[in-house]
């Protein structure tokens, strides 16, 4: 907005034209001269006047009453007249230079003394190479040497009803391709750049099958070629072979960029969560400007209705969206802030380039240069704006795959000990069998408490509680981090152990746990009397390849030794140990 500001308040430094035409002396030595202080201007509504009927008429032109280097929308022909002077002999040679490319036809005349010395004429129906000059833009060699008086006639003629812009200067060759050769260079980078961000959003579209890239992809797209057209590069280094229709280009563009704006704002801010009414305008919208440009491509839009669809529906993403963001703005949604800041400098290029085509702006290489300045500044807060959504969805990512950790860990371990339960003993049995399979042992344990009913019966549930904490403690302490403590239910427990291979160890840890489970009854607070603990263990390959064969085995193993007097460790058979 404030650059919008600043220039609308030039707008009447360069409107105000001097009352009077004053000749333009040409200086020797040779720096840039701008002729619009001595623009006459004569209109020509039939197109028919020919360079004799204008010289003809030299005192009907008249001071243009427009703004400065700018001739308003016109449909008429424009003749425009320069006088120049030139006091002292030079051997420069110089170029009338129209820095304003969209301009369908000029033909530019001059005379020395009342007599006609050059003509060249320039059309955009006219291919790139076929053109007698390599600039992109008018530009025509003139031959002023001789001291005298010369007068420059300058036929100008625009096909679409948008404004004909006169920035006129009179420059020698080198500092014109000085000039020119800092500006492609400019231009070359800021067309990669847009084309790069292009790039990037129809491929992250395409991995990530999200809309809102490519989207930004097509936005991109849009704001690379609209400059590269208008400024005339696209004729110049795309399509050179080609008469080049600009401004058609140029509309068709234009409309894309707004029709992908529209379904970018509409998934950026989510607003068919917000207000599925809005979002289904701004969705129709952009599936309306999608068939028009699909329309204009094959002919059946005319290029003067593209350009009243340009002029109407322009603003349209920022009007049909302004509620949600707002909305979104006030509950503190950075996404909305990043999209209001993007869309007040691209509003104020927009609101520029409107007045500038309605003639109301003065021809300034900034005001020409609006548009692409404010659709860059939106690209950047656009990507803002994605960095923003995707750490939202990444954030949202993280938060549920660690609820569902979270799910699934309450799922598979008991309340009450923190122990796997017999859930989580399941989903681990296919890695326990797995390295079996591989060459590698575990020993499975079976505990189950002695005596538990009559001391839950005696000291009630609180007392059982403790006790099957303790026992869950004890384990905890002896486990290792890839052994297993898990609680089967009521007071049964298993517990595995990886890497062992031999009986000996195996009796060995299982002699190991019945002294802990015993030293963790004998704890104070608990009464151990008629407490105790029964182990039966299986090993593996030794007594089976699977989980289901080592349970049966140290099952039978534990029942065993209860039957042999309880509290003690069960191998199975006859090897049956007291411990108690």
């Amino acid at each position: 907005m404030v650059l919008a500001g600043a220039l609308f308040v030039s707008v009447p430094q360069g409107s105000a034209a001097s009352p009077q035409p004053r000749a333009i002396v040409v200086d020797a030595r040779g720096g840039a001269i701008p002729l619009w202080p001595g623009v006459t201007m004569l209109t020509d509504p039939s197109h028919g006047l020919g360079i004799a009927d204008v010289t003809a008429r030299r005192d009907e032109f008249r001071v243009p009453d427009t703004a400065a280097r700018n001739l308003g929308p016109r449909d008429e022909a424009v003749w425009l007249r320069v006088e120049l002077r030139l006091n002292t002999p030079t051997d420069t040679y110089w170029w009338l230079a129209l820095r304003s490319t969209p301009i369908d036809e000029v033909d530019v005349f001059l005379l020395r003394d009342g007599r006609l010395i050059s003509r060249d004429f320039r059309s955009q129906g006219i291919a790139y190479h076929s053109q007698r000059t390599p600039f992109r833009f008018p530009a025509v060699g003139l031959e002023i040497g001789p001291v005298g008086q010369y007068e420059i006639y300058i036929r100008l003629r625009k096909y679409l009803s948008l404004a004909l812009f006169a920035p006129l200067t009179l420059e020698p060759l080198p500092l014109l391709v000085a000039e020119e050769m800092s500006t492609q260079a400019v231009q070359g980078a800021l067309f990669a750049i847009c084309i790069c961000l292009a790039l990037y959003g129809f491929g992250a579209g395409l991995l990530s099958r999200e809309p809102l890239y490519g989207w930004f992809g097509l936005f991109a797209l849009s704001n690379a070629m609209i400059p590269f057209i208008y400024f005339g590069f696209a004729a110049q280094h795309l399509w050179p072979s080609l008469s080049n229709p600009r401004g058609d280009s140029v509309l068709f563009f234009l409309v894309l960029m707004t029709a992908s704006g529209l379904f970018f704002v509409d998934r950026t801010l989510e607003a068919a969560r917000a207000s599925p009414r809005m979002s289904l305008a701004m969705r129709g919208a952009g599936v309306l400007l999608m068939a028009l440009c699909a329309a204009f491509a094959i002919g059946v839009v005319s290029p003067n209705a593209m350009a009243m669809v340009v002029a109407v529906v322009g603003p349209s993403p920022f009007l049909l969206a302004l509620p949600v963001a707002l909305r979104r703005a006030w509950r503190g949604d950075p996404v909305a802030y990043w999209v209001f800041a993007g869309w007040l400098p691209h509003a104020a290029a927009l609101a520029v380039g409107f007045a500038m085509h309605r003639g109301w702006l003065p021809w300034t290489e900034v005001v020409d240069h609006a548009l692409q300045a404010g659709g860059l500044l939106d690209l950047v807060t656009w990507i803002v704006v994605m960095v923003i959504r995707e750490s939202a969805v990444r954030r949202e990512a993280l938060y549920a795959r660690d609820e569902h950790v979270r799910l699934r860990a309450l799922a598979e371990t008991d309340g009450l000990t923190g122990l796997l339960n017999r859930r989580g003993f399941g989903a681990r049995i296919p890695r326990l069998e797995a390295k079996v399979r591989g060459g590698g042992g575990f020993a499975l344990y079976l505990l189950d408490l002695d005596g538990f009913k009559a001391v839950n019966d005696r000291h009630g549930h609180e007392t059982g509680d403790m006790v099957l904490k303790r026992i869950a403690e004890a384990l905890t302490v002896i486990a290792r981090s890839q052994d297993l403590a898990c609680r089967l239910g009521g007071d049964e427990f298993v517990m595995v152990v990886e890497g062992v291979e031999s009986e000996e160890v195996a009796n060995r840890i299982a002699e190991r746990l019945h002294a802990a489970c015993i030293d963790a009854l004998a704890a104070p607070g608990l009464d151990p009397e008629g407490l105790g603990v029964t182990i039966g263990y299986g090993l593996a390959p030794q007594d089976g390849l699977t989980v289901e064969a080592l349970t049966r085995h140290a099952d039978r193993a534990m029942y065993a030794a209860k039957r042999a007097g309880k509290n003690r460790v069960g191998r199975g058979g006859d090897r049956t140990a007291a411990t108690g």
